[in-house]
């Protein structure tokens, strides 16, 4: 039988995922996001980032992290509790866990930074940005986002691939979402 505690975790879940859904991030980077490079003889080269404007980013993560902070009930890793739980069928359980395996694969992956020999996860940068650069100052990733971020191509192109990443998590909550509004379904 669901647990209240079960049930509450998929009603917040959802509740989180529309607030990104409908967001004012979401909608500047379905438009134009990426970065363009540009220069004239005898000029430095520029670069400069497209996208959602960095106070619609800002409020973005302060919901967003719900979703990645194991202090949350709602955290991606323990959502693993209602999935695990006689709430979810097993092709929902089977889903969850894909969902989740995908985007932990993704994440682990290689993003397009080297740093010396060592080439950036995408989680790193993503932890780089939430907690180095915007709702934190942990002092390894504040200085690390501030090198970044001074730096006239690193900046830019940096602040793409964080957005860019944003998206794609954002594309597995929505889907895990689809699971609870089913689950939420069923014992309404």
């Amino acid at each position: 039988m669901a647990t209240r505690e079960e049930l509450n975790a998929a009603r917040l879940f959802v509740e989180k995922a529309n607030r990104l859904l409908k967001s004012t991030f979401l909608k500047e980077a379905a438009v134009n996001m990426g970065w363009t490079l540009s220069g004239k003889k005898d000029e430095a080269v520029r670069i400069e980032h497209r996208g959602p404007r960095w106070e619609n980013v800002e409020a973005f993560v302060l919901t967003f992290r719900f979703f990645i902070q194991d202090n949350e009930s709602i955290s991606i890793r323990n959502m693993a509790k209602v999935f695990s739980s006689d709430l979810a069928t097993p092709g929902e359980r089977r889903r969850f866990y894909e969902i989740r395996e995908s985007l932990n694969k993704y994440l682990d992956g290689s993003s397009m930074f080297k740093e010396g020999a060592r080439t950036a996860s995408r989680r790193e940068v993503m932890d780089v940005f939430i907690y180095g650069g915007m709702s934190h100052a942990k002092p390894k990733k504040k200085e690390k986002f501030d090198a970044w971020m001074r730096h006239v191509l690193l900046g830019p192109m940096t602040t793409t691939e964080f957005t860019t990443i944003l998206s794609t998590v954002l594309s597995a909550i929505e889907n895990i979402q689809r699971i609870c509004v089913t689950l939420l379904y069923r014992y309404a």
